[in-house]
């Protein structure tokens, strides 16, 4: 792991294929720790117990959430190409999990560090026409970390596809609970379940009880007119928390919270 730097955040960086070389995630800017004035720490990993869950803690990005490049047309044991990872082989028939493990043929990944920047390259192989290069960069500036993910199309056939950020966060290690409050602007519509909405018209959520061991999930839909995306998670006791800008409204917006992580 190395680090980039702000005069407020220490960011912890893995390099690619050093820790996490499994199949769901980008390889290429893992966000392991994010240390804020020297004292709020806010990464968690999915699962503290060993073999559960996909393998992700801070922030792991991923393309492709809901299908893959060439996957349907590709034999068992054939191989399909995953942006951000590599070449994966086909082990079974059916249709396309973003959970299963696949034995991979890892692209080629440059690395430019700065003291408050990193960039990550993946080189293309091409793959039943795809072949496309990935690039993400990284920097931090006072309390901010900003990410950008780019697909570039060098292949034969046309390439649609999904990217997203999967955030697991805690505040300094606090469990998960009644203490958390998450915001956005505009209403979220939430299932009936321990998590609630706490006001603003469903703009602030909250989960009953001080220490919340469920398991939830939530897809929310933005309003179609929204030209940006903006959240906040706080723990209420400190005021400590992090918040998330897109500059694009994005397909959904996915809440998930265990004991241990949001």
């Amino acid at each position: 792991m190395f680090y980039i730097s702000s005069d407020r955040l220490r960011v912890g960086v893995d390099f690619a294929g050093e820790a996490y070389r499994r199949s769901r995630f980008d390889w290429s800017g893992i966000v392991r720790s994010v240390i804020l004035d020297g004292r709020h720490r806010f990464c968690a990993p999915e699962s503290y117990a060993p073999g559960r869950g996909s393998g992700g803690e801070g922030i792991m990005c991923e393309f492709g959430r809901h299908g893959q490049l060439g996957f349907a047309e590709a034999p068992v044991g054939g191989w399909f190409a995953r942006p951000g990872i590599g070449l994966l082989l086909k082990g079974e028939a059916g249709p396309f999990n973003c959970f299963m493990d696949c034995d991979t043929r890892p692209f080629a990944v440059s690395l430019d560090i700065a003291g408050d920047s990193a960039r990550f390259e993946a080189m293309p192989m091409e793959c039943g026409g795809f072949a496309f290069s990935t690039a993400r960069e990284l920097k931090v500036a006072g309390n901010e970390l900003s990410i950008k993910a780019t697909l570039r199309n060098l292949g034969e056939r046309d390439i649609s596809t999904d990217e997203y950020a999967h955030n697991f966060f805690c505040v300094d290690g606090r469990p998960i609970g009644g203490d958390y409050e998450l915001r956005a602007g505009y209403p979220m519509a939430v299932p009936d379940h321990p998590i609630i909405c706490a006001g603003d018209g469903g703009r602030r959520l909250k989960l009953r009880g001080a220490n919340w061991g469920g398991d939830f999930y939530a897809r929310i839909e933005p309003p179609p007119t929204l030209a940006g995306h903006e959240w906040t998670l706080t723990y209420v006791p400190s005021g400590a928390g992090v918040s998330e800008r897109d500059d694009f409204r994005p397909l959904y917006f996915a809440v998930w919270a265990v004991g241990h992580a949001f």
